[in-house]
């Protein structure tokens, strides 16, 4: 699991027994099988919202399939199981998703478009327990799309789509995007306070955490009312399934006295939908308290705050096992409320994420003396919380992940998918930490006169080609060795970026003089400090492929 032991899961020998993936012994349970959800849905609205306006599960054609349909270069089919109001009629319809038609669209299609077919070092790496794209080895001119609809051995990777055009008189119909399809988990979501289990023992899993006899999968739970801004709002039974364990014996996940959770205390957004009984059945969990522009701790001044992100923040660990913190900290405001005013609905923050290992009786193997850990970049973006109006953070992350045992598939996540999901999220194994991070030089767009540029998008863009590789089973990424890694190609991307940007800039004779004309604009100090943050990267990389130089391992 992560990043480091795939070098000790990748180099064993031939000739052992297959070991069985996580994500074989997942998939097996009914919960975790994307029909036990039926497409109908009958949720109130005034109490679950969807969690993406388009959704769906992406499944890979076959290739007499693919064959047949020359029109595009890169498509998938995707099963659709939310869609807005004036699109109903292609609910739970199996409808063709590619790109839309410009041409940087079609030049990244073409920049990561391969032919796929596994390595002895990908055999081995199967071997071993890791989930690699097998139904995609052998084939031929295999795209992004294509790529991550065949990502698992099943069609169930859920996804959600922005920027959707439908094509016009298509048959079957047509959805065209504009960037890469978001991995989500669940089809709703809503806020809870989880009051008590019902005592009602999972009906699939007989195991759990806290011993035997289990104390339940069922539970009470109240929902949010925003009149009162309490939770007394409707009361009724959901399900949280107990995943089965792995087989070092550590579960993912466990809902076993999460009513007493001191994270339940602000309430929970819960991620799921019906099941066929028509109970709620929670699909991941993400705690209210830590995302909330309503930081625990304010840290002011540089000094005090470096010293809590570099001594401080993965102090005491293990005693903080089942807990969060938020810590706000400003370098320059004299007041906490002079802090937690700088943050507005629309700004956007780098995200910086972190996890180590899973320690304890049941720790994961450290071969030849390393931690485990990953490392990865994200954005976070300031919205307003559609149950309480409060302000919060939306956090998205861009995994650059290689193969491993439980499915998980580089490219971009939202923090429940990633962090919550029940079956292979990390929230309850690992000591997490995400550092979001507001550097205006690289968060806010440049405007000159009408030229706009934007580093994040750039930085997306440039991240989503490194996990396409990685899903497409590239070896130099999707195998991890010293000289490659999370931390690398992340890094790397954030480089280039700023290269890119820089390169940019000097070669359009407009920015050039708006530049030199303006050079006390705030502006022009912003672009100064994203050059002088790239040769900060320079110094500590070795970028476009060179060796690693920076301190750690994931």
């Amino acid at each position: 699991m992560g990043c480091t032991i795939l070098i000790t899961l990748a180099s064993l020998a031939q000739g052992q027994p297959a070991q069985q993936s996580q994500y074989s012994i997942n998939s097996q349970v009914p919960f975790n099988q994307p029909d036990y959800y039926p497409i109908q849905q009958t949720v109130s609205s005034n109490l679950y919202y969807p969690t993406k306006e388009w959704l769906g599960r992406l499944i890979l054609p076959t290739i007499a399939e693919y064959q047949q349909d020359t029109s595009t270069s890169d498509w998938c089919w995707i099963e659709l199981y939310q869609t807005p109001a004036t699109d109903q009629d292609l609910l739970g319809k199996r409808v063709k998703l590619t790109w839309q038609q410009t041409p940087e669209l079609q030049n990244y299609v073409k920049k990561v478009t391969v032919d796929v077919q596994f390595t002895a070092a990908a055999q081995r790496s199967q071997q071993a327990g890791n989930v690699l794209p097998e139904r995609l080895n052998g084939r031929s001119r295999v795209g992004p799309l294509q790529s991550l609809a065949g990502a698992r051995p099943k069609d169930d990777l859920i996804v959600g789509l922005d920027s959707v055009k439908i094509v016009p008189g298509a048959t079957p119909p047509v959805l065209q995007i504009n960037r890469d399809p978001l991995q989500v988990t669940g089809r709703y979501v809503g806020l809870l306070e989880i009051l008590k289990s019902t005592g009602e023992a999972d009906p699939f899993v007989p195991v759990c955490p806290a011993g035997s006899p289990c104390p339940g999968s069922f539970f009470l739970a109240r929902h949010y009312n925003p009149q009162s801004g309490q939770f007394d709002g409707p009361q009724g039974t959901i399900y949280i399934p107990q995943q089965p364990p792995s087989p070092r014996g550590v579960f993912p996940s466990t809902s076993s006295y999460i009513e007493n959770s001191p994270e339940g205390r602000a309430g929970w957004y819960l991620y799921g939908a019906q099941n066929q009984n028509g109970v709620f059945t929670v699909e991941a969990i993400k705690p209210r308290q830590p995302f909330r522009l309503q930081p625990q701790t304010v840290i002011l001044g540089r000094r005090q705050g470096l010293d809590y992100i570099k001594n401080q923040n993965w102090q005491d660990t293990e005693t903080r096992k089942g807990t969060a913190q938020s810590v706000l900290v400003d370098p320059v405001a004299e007041t906490i409320e002079a802090a937690i005013a700088q943050w507005k609905v629309g700004d956007y923050a780098l995200v910086v994420h972190l996890f180590g290992g899973i320690g304890g009786e049941k720790a994961e193997p450290a071969p030849f003396g390393t931690v485990t850990g990953h490392f990865a970049y994200g954005i976070a973006q300031v919205i307003q919380d559609p149950f309480t109006n409060e302000l919060k953070f939306n956090t998205l992350y861009e995994q650059v992940y290689a193969h491993n045992p439980n499915g998980i598939v580089a490219g971009s996540h939202t923090w429940s998918d990633f962090m919550g999901n029940l079956q292979r999220g990390w929230l309850g194994t690992r000591p997490v930490s995400d550092l979001l991070v507001k550097f205006e030089a690289l968060t806010q767009n440049y405007d000159f006169d009408g030229l706009i540029f934007s580093p994040m998008e750039e930085l997306l863009k440039e991240l989503q080609v490194m996990t396409a590789a990685i899903a497409l089973g590239r070896e130099r990424r999707s195998l991890v060795t010293p000289a490659t890694s999370c931390v690398q190609d992340s890094n790397q991307a954030l480089y280039i970026t700023i290269e890119q940007i820089k390169q940019k800039f000097y070669s359009t004779p407009a920015i050039q003089q708006w530049l030199e004309t303006h050079p006390d604009d705030p502006q022009t100090l912003r672009f100064q400090e994203l050059v002088a943050l790239g040769q900060d990267l320079r110094n500590k990389l070795a970028p476009r492929g060179g060796t690693l130089r920076l301190a750690g391992k994931c």
